[in-house]
């Protein structure tokens, strides 16, 4: 006889299950006040609230991507600007594209956070 393993469902963190209390007790209350909204509208202003959430949360994503790329941008000038002006040898070509590994790293890591 075959085993299926059960995984039971990931059950939700404290803060979560506190905040999911929250938001029913507000739904009650403004169902108390507006005893006139139905359950279609609820669920039209759930999922609009989260839509906003995670539009708020994608504009806050952005900001580093933004930003990773002005840097790539300006390393990628440091080196024509340095690789073809010919002075000063390939040292300071290699100092502008260090400087901008580190930033993209750095970047890189904040945002896995």
């Amino acid at each position: 006889m075959p085993m299926v393993p059960f995984i039971p469902p990931p059950t939700a963190s404290v803060r979560a299950q506190e905040l999911g209390a929250r938001l029913a007790q507000l739904i009650r209350d403004y169902q108390a006040r507006n005893p006139d909204v139905s359950a279609g509208e609820v669920r039209q202003a759930i999922r609009f609230a989260a839509g906003q959430l995670d539009h708020e949360a994608a504009r806050s994503a952005a900001r580093p991507a933004v930003l990773a790329l002005a840097t790539a941008a300006a390393v990628l000038g440091g080196v024509l600007a340095f690789g073809t002006s010919g002075g000063l040898g390939h040292l300071p070509v290699l100092a502008v594209v260090a400087a901008g590994a580190a930033i993209l790293a750095a970047l890189v890591r904040l945002r896995s956070r």
